[in-house]
């Protein structure tokens, strides 16, 4: 079934023209970036015909032009999808006695909150289970697929039902325990990061910069029993914790990806986080729409640490200093109308006073002071 959809772009400026507001209508699978692949220096006479945007209004003093359009390197409906999915969670609004405006919410999947938590659960784990670096094998899966929205959605059902089957080989092999780690490729189909530890210890050499298994038999069964590319390589060091907080800690969350994004990479650094974006982006999506679990592990039992007091959990999240913020003097539950407006950003931190987001705050805070009681 095709899917379309409408994206409003801002007016652009080209040759110190400006244009109104494009309507683009697109298949799901392709969406358009204003910006032209040629800077604006191929200019073409009316509407190109694989642009996919409908006739532009003619500035005054001429007909309207068009330039040549680059892609986005991420469809639009996945952006759209995860910021959704990002307001979900509850939202407040703090005001401190310095006047810094800050947005705080719930923990959701995707946002710092639901991050954090996963890695205080990464080392509860860790803590609980003894791992040996020389015991210990560090597993990259994939599968090939077609790089279209139903091969993907392929990609990610074929480890929804293959992968449990090879982790029951593994156990019937040696392996005592696991952590699995689902991720996007950058087009978006599924690979998987297991990392297991076995009974016996593994000889190793170096072959181009990687620690491999001297044992052929094993390689082969690793490689044999999975319908893919399996990568095998073996623990460098002793911080296991290390290898899975890359994936599921604190900085796993995709709120900067999203901000980045619907700006197009286009500030000076963000080109840099795109591919590391664009894999969070596709995670969260599939995920969400397979209804799967990002990671899975084969410890069941935790570490029974005292319960932490709420300021200690609030200081180690926000990796907080020994200075003391200033006191908080205002905080508003956000309603619903508000997190839809399309001026809200659905992020924790501070909100910057120079953007609408500040503005639909301030409003809104002070239509609830003027309110009677």
């Amino acid at each position: 079934m095709s899917i379309y959809f409408s994206i409003n772009l801002a007016p652009i400026a080209h040759n110190g023209e400006r244009y109104a507001t494009f309507c683009a209508g697109n298949r799901a699978t392709r969406s358009v970036d204003p910006r032209a692949k040629c800077a604006g220096v191929n200019p073409h006479q009316g509407r190109k015909p694989d642009c996919g945007f409908t006739e532009a209004e003619p500035p005054e003093g001429g007909e309207a032009h068009t330039v040549c359009y680059a892609t986005f390197d991420i469809p639009y409906f996945v952006i759209k999808d995860v910021d959704k999915r990002l307001r979900m969670a509850a939202f407040f609004y703090t005001l401190d006695e310095a006047g810094t405006l800050r947005q705080i919410s719930g923990a959701v999947v995707g946002n710092k909150v639901a991050a954090w938590r996963t890695e205080q659960r990464i080392n509860e784990i860790f803590c609980a289970a003894d791992w040996d670096k020389d015991k210990t094998l560090f597993i990259t899966l994939t599968h090939p697929y077609i790089k279209t929205e139903q091969g993907r959605q392929e990609s990610w059902k074929f480890f929804q039902k293959d992968l449990p089957r090879y982790l029951r080989k593994l156990k019937a092999k040696g392996m005592t325990d696991f952590f699995v780690v689902k991720e996007a490729h950058r087009d978006g189909g599924c690979h998987a990061h297991l990392l297991c530890q076995w009974k016996r210890k593994f000889s190793t050499f170096t072959h181009k910069g990687k620690r491999r298994i001297a044992n052929k038999t094993v390689r082969e069964y690793l490689k044999n029993n999975w319908a893919g590319d399996v990568d095998v390589m073996a623990m460098t060091d002793d911080d296991v914790k290390g290898y899975l907080k890359k994936y599921l800690g604190k900085y796993s969350h995709v709120e900067d990806a999203l901000r980045r994004a619907k700006r197009s990479w286009g500030n000076e650094g963000d080109e840099r986080h795109k591919d590391a974006d664009c894999k969070k982006l596709w995670t969260n999506y599939y995920c969400a729409k397979m209804k799967t679990r990002r990671f899975t592990c084969g410890t069941k039992k935790r570490a029974q640490n005292p319960a932490a007091k709420p300021p200690d959990l609030v200081k180690s999240m926000n990796n907080s200093t020994a200075k003391e913020r200033p006191k908080i003097v205002k905080q508003v539950l956000i309603t619903w109308d508000i997190k839809m407006n399309p001026a809200f950003e659905p992020y924790n931190g501070i909100v910057k006073p120079d953007t609408r987001a500040y503005q639909l705050a301030m409003n809104y805070l002070g239509a609830r002071d003027e309110k009677p009681m």
